[in-house]
């Protein structure tokens, strides 16, 4: 046996519910041996101490002894072995064995094989060692996965885990148990079923697994001869004899047992196979030996002596130590006459006698007087303390059964659902799956405000030329009327405008008809400032008939380039706050829609109003603009179009897909009129259904322990936690009110 068969504990966790069809419970005593307990306990609280377990039943019954369980885990199968000591002796009381698919069943698996053995050895269990194939280990410490799954076993199967220990090292302490001797062999575990293979070979020496080789290939003698000589090469030579475990069929047995090895082995190796029970009880030696500090005493049967009893005098209650009460043989007194010079005082006893055969006092003339009880101050107090006691605790359970509620939270796996949705969101409607319809609203956000700019825009500005003309009339059929703002040009290209209207008569014999009327340059500048006698061309008329001349010099014209408020400044000024006030405006919108959905491509902007300060090309330094804006937009609640996701999405029986463990995503809207159109794609956590009408009834009333293996029969759920409004102490019973039931479902 190695120094420490068993390694140190590697994972303690809070215990979590296994449903067990043996519960430890306080047995029910009879009303008058409860009144008995408190009479006892007023009057003597030590001696009550001493004697409460003997008026826990009628019958007293031997307190049984602790039982334990060593479970053994191989890649598809679990070991449950529940076994107890006889003195220092190994009892074997039940095995089970379950096969198993993955890691995800192991736990469902483990639990039923446990039920199963507790119910055969009529005994309920806590401590565990695991017994580990080399699968689970990564070197010479177990894996971060099988660390996990050890862990998952010990919380959800309420567990005590206590240690570990590979199979190598407890069937070399086994076998060094069973057969008196540390032995000398090489281990072969071979695990094969129809999918995968798994083998693992150890050599044993020295009262030590001095080697260990795995392989998962294909299962042959070669690969298996292979394997062993591996381990061949890390000692001179191997010990003449195979010990097979785990799941070889017996074809492959059969190959080995006639394989010739004489490569490997000096001589032909003896092969010996551990079957299940000896396997598993390899693991529940080796928890023992931890227990007991030495190695247990396997084989050997009990001697119950029966010792004679030293019973002594009774105390002051009549008890005597060692003998129980109950069933203790009725002795008859003696029968004796009264004596008249010593009278019976009630002061002198305890307790109240009670009238029997045994206790009859014959006298001819008179019964004798029945003592009273009289009961200390002290003790007076302890009856009461003790009548406050179980009427609170009576009081509690009550409380606990009408006037709290529990909310009971359901923890499960779930499925993942991707698809792709439409829908049309119709302001005032209602939710419509069937139509592929959810209700919208029409919402109105305003925003004003006002912005400045600086202008950036040049211009040449100053006065215009001014002066007078003379027109001249050359056609001698009619007078000519020129309309103001007739526009004359100089042969240099320089405009001018007369400034009001007038008329030219006609010529008359050789002298042309003459008008006289002021004229006003176009540009301004010096450059208009002509000289007296400049002829002009009148544009639109005859160049013949009718011409001008200045009547004097021009004078007037002057010119400088100044900043001016330019189209683009306008432009600018406009978009920049234009699109202050549409962010705004959706600001307003968002407050107003109460957390309601709001796309862009839903909005519709107007302008209210737009006041400049300044025109175009007005001159100006600065230019300030002050406008509203009006943003409407179709909003739609999110729970709305998940709720139509849910609905039209699902397709398993067993399942759900809820509201809020929907996910919507590349979401296209495009608005129609006062419609939206919106499509898309979701990614939905279906959940299982759970019928809570039923599942109150089925829990209500029960442990909390007991709740959770009712609803942990669901593949699905992985956790069930509860609690209590109000809390009350002491109370771990659901409501038997099932509307005082609330179920919450939770994703893990």
């Amino acid at each position: 046996m190695e120094a420490n068969p068993i390694r140190q504990p590697k994972l303690k966790a809070p215990a979590i519910l296994r449903k067990s069809p043996y519960l430890r419970r306080f047995p029910k005593a009879p009303l008058r041996l409860f009144a008995e307990k408190l009479r006892l306990f007023a009057e003597k609280p030590r001696l009550f101490a001493e004697k409460l377990s003997l008026f826990s039943k009628i019958k007293p019954k031997l307190e049984s002894p602790e039982s334990y369980l060593a479970l053994t885990l191989t890649p598809k199968k679990i070991l449950a072995c529940i076994w107890d000591f006889d003195t220092e002796n190994i009892k074997i009381e039940a095995l089970e064995e379950k096969p198993y698919v993955n890691t995800e069943n192991l736990i469902h698996e483990t639990a039923a094989a446990i039920d199963i053995a507790a119910e055969t050895a009529a005994t309920d269990v806590e401590k565990v060692v695991f017994g580990l194939c080399q699968s689970y280990f990564e070197g010479e410490d177990i894996s971060a996965d099988c660390t996990k799954i050890l862990k998952d076993l010990s919380q959800d199967l309420e567990l005590e885990a206590q240690a570990f220990v590979s199979l190598a090292s407890s069937i070399n302490h086994y076998l060094k148990v069973t057969e008196g001797i540390s032995p000398q062999a090489v281990l072969a575990g071979i695990f094969q079923d129809h999918d995968s293979t798994f083998c693992e070979v150890h050599l044993v020496k020295n009262n030590k697994v001095q080697a260990t080789k795995t392989s998962t290939r294909a299962l042959t003698i070669e690969n298996l001869e292979n394997l062993i000589g591996q381990l061949k090469e890390e000692t001179e030579s191997l010990p003449a004899r195979i010990v097979v475990y785990g799941e070889p069929d017996t074809e492959f047995l059969a190959k080995i047992q006639n394989a010739s090895m004489e490569s490997l082995f000096i001589n032909q190796p003896k092969v010996d196979v551990l079957e299940d029970d000896e396997l598993a009880a390899s693991v529940a030696y080796a928890q023992a030996a931890d227990i007991l500090g030495h190695d247990p005493l396997p084989g050997a049967k009990m001697e119950q002596a029966i010792k004679p009893q030293n019973i002594g005098e009774p105390d002051e209650l009549g008890f005597v130590a060692g003998q129980d009460v109950l069933q203790a043989k009725e002795i008859p007194l003696p029968v004796a006459p009264p004596s008249p010079q010593k009278s019976i005082r009630s002061e002198d006893y305890a307790v109240e006698f009670a009238n029997s055969p045994q206790t009859v006092i014959e006298s001819p003339e008179k019964k004798p007087k029945i003592p009273k009880i009289k009961i200390p101050k002290p003790q007076r107090l302890a009856v009461i303390f003790a009548a406050v006691i179980a009427i609170v605790a009576i009081g509690l359970f009550v409380a606990g059964q009408t006037l709290t509620s529990a909310q009971v939270t359901i923890k499960v796996a779930a499925r993942t659902q991707d698809g792709s949705f439409s829908a049309k969101v119709i302001p005032n409607s209602a939710l419509d799956p069937a139509a592929s319809q959810i209700p919208g609203s029409i919402v109105t956000g305003r925003a004003a405000g006002g912005q400045k700019a600086v202008a950036t825009g040049t211009k040449k500005i100053g006065n215009h030329a001014k002066g007078d003309i003379k027109l001249f009339n050359f056609d001698t059929s009619a007078p000519k009327k020129f309309p103001l703002a007739t526009e004359i040009i100089t042969k240099d290209g320089l405009k001018f405008k007369i400034e009001s209207e007038v008329e030219v008569p006609a010529r008359v014999g050789s002298t042309s008809g003459q008008a006289k009327v002021s004229a006003l340059a176009v540009e301004v500048g010096p450059k208009s400032n002509i000289a007296q006698g400049t002829a002009f061309t009148i544009v639109g008329f005859d160049e013949i008939l009718y011409y001008a001349e200045s009547d004097n010099a021009f004078l007037g014209g002057d010119e400088k380039e100044a900043t001016v408020a330019s189209k683009d400044d306008l432009e600018k000024l406009e978009k920049s706050l234009t699109d202050n006030l549409i962010q705004k405006a959706k600001d307003d919108l968002k407050q107003k829609s109460a957390g309601a959905k709001i796309f862009d491509e839903s909005l519709v902007i107007k302008i209210a109003r737009k006041d400049f300060d300044k025109k175009l090309d007005e001159e100006a330094s600065l230019i300030s603009l002050d406008m509203e804006i009006e943003a409407g937009a179709i909003a739609f609640s999110d729970l709305d179009l998940k709720q139509l996701i849910s609905q039209t999405s699902q397709n398993q029986p067993d399942f759900q897909s809820r509201p809020e463990d929907i996910e919507s995503f590349d979401l296209s809207v495009k608005r129609v009129q006062d419609a939206l159109n919106l499509s898309g794609k979701y990614r939905a956590k279906l959940i299982p259904k759970f019928n809570e009408e039923e599942l109150a009834s089925q829990i209500s009333g029960k442990s909390v322990k007991e709740t959770r293996s009712v609803i942990k029969l669901k593949p699905e759920v992985s956790d069930v936690q509860v609690s209590f409004s109000p809390a009350i102490p002491f109370v771990d019973s659901i409501p038997r009110t099932k509307s005082k039931i609330k179920f919450k479902i939770e994703i893990s």
